[in-house]
């Protein structure tokens, strides 16, 4: 070799692709400095060994990788694309596995006669990307899932409110309060928030625009309870309805009237919420009570897989909701 030509084994130490070599037993006869950092590992830990005692993981992976290295010996040059395969932690990181991801190229390393003596594994660790294509899938899906819902919710809105209506003028007045009320919770239900939103800051920022000063009427009681999406736009609904009410003929038409509002979400299977509203002297109008009571009774319950009861008490009124099993954490730190 002249002079001016790099020493072989030193370039391929060099080389800025992480690769592997492997013996025709699968032995591991060599690997460099790129290799070891990405599966943060060192030379004389592994060198040598049988490659699935090296990095071992389930018969099913290992099976998938032992198909592509026989087949490389046996002269089909081969690749692996984003394929799943743990690899050990260090003790000094803590240990355990780590779950990757991984696109392999496997090319023979043939000697002056022509036969396979090795194989070279080019190993590229992919898992960020593969995760990014993930959480982009579930984000399309979850948009398309949520304005699939949000078109449903606006045409039953839209025509549950222009019963019995005559006045186009009222009509618009009712429907363009409940749209937004919605849109409001959906504006909260992006950025950070997007997996979801705690009950109590879902009553907060609905009710404080609704309220005002009105607020130190209000007491909350409840954990934390994190609604996914789905659910929050049917508790915003309920809020919205039940608010309106409150002024109109409930604890909030006098000055005497109080809100009570809890929830609880100590059972992932029967979380509750609960409206009371005391020391009401005004006559609270028929039960049928239009839309308003349609959307607090039948609607809000069905969005949430779950049962509502609406009653008048001795002191006012008393609207409660069981929300169906829970498909987030109910007691996660939500938004």
């Amino acid at each position: 070799m002249s002079d001016n030509q790099p020493d072989l084994h030193n370039l391929f130490m060099c080389l800025p692709a992480a690769c592997l070599v492997l013996d025709r037993n699968l032995h591991i006869a060599s690997a460099n400095e790129t290799y070891l950092q990405t599966v943060d590992r060192k030379a004389e830990d592994i060198f040598g060994m049988y490659v699935f005692d090296a990095f071992p993981e389930a018969p099913e992976r290992q099976e998938m990788f032992k198909e592509a290295f026989h087949a490389v010996l046996a002269g089909e040059d081969n690749e692996l694309v984003e394929v799943p395969f743990a690899i050990p932690v260090s003790e000094e990181k803590g240990g355990g596995m780590r779950e990757a991801y991984w696109t392999c190229l496997h090319r023979g390393v043939r000697n002056s006669d022509g036969e396979i003596t090795h194989l070279v594994q080019h190993a590229q660790d992919v898992t960020e990307r593969v995760m990014a294509q993930r959480l982009q899938g579930a984000i399309a899906h979850e948009l398309q899932h949520r304005v699939g819902n949000l078109f449903n919710l606006t045409s039953i809105i839209a025509r549950r409110s222009a019963e019995g209506i005559t006045d186009i003028s009222e009509f618009l007045t009712r429907y363009e309060a409940r749209i937004q009320s919605m849109a409001k919770t959906h504006s909260l239900l992006t950025g950070g928030n997007w997996d979801g939103i705690t009950m109590q800051k879902l009553l907060e920022r609905q009710l404080s625009g609704h309220l005002g000063e009105d607020m130190e009427r209000v007491t909350f009681d409840g954990g934390e309870m994190l609604l996914d999406p789905r659910e929050a736009q049917a508790v915003s609904m309920a809020i919205h309805e039940l608010a309106t009410n409150a002024y109109k003929y409930g604890a909030l038409f006098s000055d005497k009237g109080t809100i009570d509002i809890r929830w609880n979400s100590d059972d992932a299977d029967a979380r509750t919420f609960e409206w009371i509203e005391r020391n009401v002297n005004t006559i609270t109008p028929n039960e049928r009570g239009g839309f308003g009571s349609t959307m607090l009774t039948r609607i809000v319950p069905s969005q949430l897989n779950g049962t509502a009861t609406r009653e008048l008490t001795e002191s006012g009124l008393r609207y409660s909701v069981q929300l169906g099993a829970s498909h987030s954490n109910g007691n996660g730190n939500g938004a």
